[in-house]
C-alpha cells in the first residue's frame, strides 16, 4: 500500500523530533552544570568570608576566649573553693565574731556521721536543744564525731555558753523544731520547716550537707 502525503509528513515530523530531543537533553545538562558551578563559586566565597577575613578571625578568637573563660577559669575557681573557703567566708566570720576552728572545706562526709549542718538536735542527758553549725571527725584520733551546736536559749541553762561542742552519741535528731539563739542569723538564712538553711559561706565549708 503506497504512503500518502500525510503519512510522509508524519514520518518527517517523527524523524525531526529525535535531534530536538537530543539538543534539549544536552542543554539541560549544561544548565545543571552551570548551576553546580555557581553553587561551588558561592561556597568558596562563603568559606573565604567565614575564615579568611579579619572580622571572621576576630569573631573566632572572641568565641574561643569566651569558651576558655567560662569552662576553664570558672572550673579552676570552683575547684579552689572546694579546697578552701573564699576570702569573704573568713571576713564574714571575723566581722560577726564567729569562732573559726577550721576554715578548710569538708569536701566529703566520712562514714559514721549521723547529723548534718542545719539540723536541730537535743541533748539526751541535759535536755537542751540546739542547731548544728559544724562537725569534726577524724577517725584516726577519735571514734566519735564532734558537733558544734548553737544552743537554744529557751531550753538551756542560763549558765551554759551559746555555743557548745557535743559528741555525737549524746544527741538525737528533732524534726519541725526551731531554736532561739542570737547568733542564728549569722549561720543560717532561713528555716524550711524541717531544718535551717546554711548561708553561702557555711555551705562552702560543708558542701555535702
Amino acid at each position: 500500500m503506497p504512503l500518502s502525503y500525510r503519512d510522509y509528513f508524519h514520518l518527517v515530523i517523527l524523524i525531526l523530533c529525535v535531534p530536538f530531543q537530543f539538543y534539549f537533553s544536552i542543554r539541560k545538562d549544561v544548565t545543571n552544570t552551570s548551576k553546580q558551578v555557581l553553587e561551588l563559586v558561592n561556597e568558596v566565597r562563603n568559606t573565604k568570608n567565614n575564615w579568611f577575613t579579619f572580622e571572621a578571625w576576630k569573631k573566632t578568637w572572641t568565641n574561643s576566649l569566651s569558651w576558655f573563660v567560662i569552662n576553664v577559669l570558672r572550673a579552676n575557681k570552683e575547684e579552689e573553693l572546694d579546697e578552701s573557703p573564699a576570702i569573704e567566708v573568713l571576713e564574714y566570720r571575723k566581722n560577726h565574731g564567729i569562732e573559726d576552728k577550721s576554715s578548710k572545706a569538708h569536701k566529703a562526709r566520712p562514714p559514721g556521721l549521723w547529723f548534718r549542718v542545719g539540723q536541730v538536735v537535743e541533748h539526751i542527758y541535759e535536755g537542751y536543744k540546739g542547731v548544728i553549725v559544724e562537725w569534726e571527725f577524724d577517725s584516726k584520733k577519735s571514734n566519735t564525731p564532734l558537733y558544734k551546736i548553737l544552743v537554744d536559749e529557751d531550753t538551756a541553762d542560763p549558765s551554759l555558753p551559746g555555743v557548745l561542742n557535743v559528741e555525737q552519741d549524746q544527741l538525737y535528731l528533732l524534726k519541725n523544731t526551731k531554736v532561739s539563739n542570737q547568733l542564728l542569723k549569722n549561720y543560717f538564712s532561713s528555716f524550711d520547716g524541717s531544718q535551717y538553711i546554711p548561708r553561702p559561706w557555711l555551705q562552702r565549708l560543708f558542701p555535702k550537707d
